[in-house]
């Protein structure tokens, strides 16, 4: 009896290896859909949000989301490019600025511009089918009009009605939406947030 308690006792105190037990992390969007060398030419011919702006921006016709809901091959290259790269506040302050007036007065050449602006939001949602996650928000912004922002990194405690300031790279415009003052189309940005920890190195 003694043999079977001591035998039970040793059993019970085998170790379990660290490797079997090791959690795995998620892949990235990128890691799935592009190869080990596509990512690795990726971080060498765009280091910088700049290089991959004049990569990706093919000046073809830009209105990135009809009604099908399709986003603008800037736009989706671009957040593939910040899950390998990663956007920064001073990558994207270096870009050339734009205004909301030039955006709406033509499109096509102020595509790959930034954008800044003080708005408020009124719907934001995180989504979690890309990793790392993304946040989507529809903003208006102060005596201009409504913006569409995917922003990467953080969005703190952002939530509808907060007055946020955003920069971003204009990918293009979104079909018309309606209003209480009618149909309109907004520029689509791709950015971040002004938070203290989106500006970390």
């Amino acid at each position: 009896m003694e043999d079977d308690l001591n035998s039970n006792s040793t059993e019970s105190s085998v170790a379990i290896p660290a490797e079997s037990i090791m959690v795995t992390e998620p892949k990235t969007t990128a890691e799935e859909i592009l190869s080990k060398n596509q990512i690795q030419e990726l971080k060498q011919k765009a280091p910088t949000l700049a290089s991959a702006i004049a990569l990706y921006n093919n000046k073809m016709p830009v209105n990135s989301l009809p009604n099908d809901g399709d986003i603008s091959e800037l736009l989706s290259y671009l957040i593939i490019w910040d899950g390998v790269v990663g956007m920064t506040w001073d990558g994207l302050n270096s870009i050339p600025e734009t205004s909301y007036e030039m955006i709406k007065k033509d499109i096509f050449s102020e595509t790959g511009k930034r954008f800044c602006f003080t708005g408020t939001i009124h719907e934001i949602k995180v989504d979690r089918t890309v990793n790392p996650p993304i946040t989507n928000a529809f903003m208006y912004a102060a005596y201009r009009g409504y913006v569409n922002v995917i922003a990467v990194r953080s969005s703190g405690d952002i939530l509808p009605s907060s007055q946020v300031d955003f920069c971003g790279v204009v990918t293009g415009d979104t079909a018309g939406y309606t209003t209480f003052a009618g149909g309109d189309s907004a520029p689509y940005l791709i950015g971040m947030f002004d938070l203290p920890e989106n500006k970390e190195k």
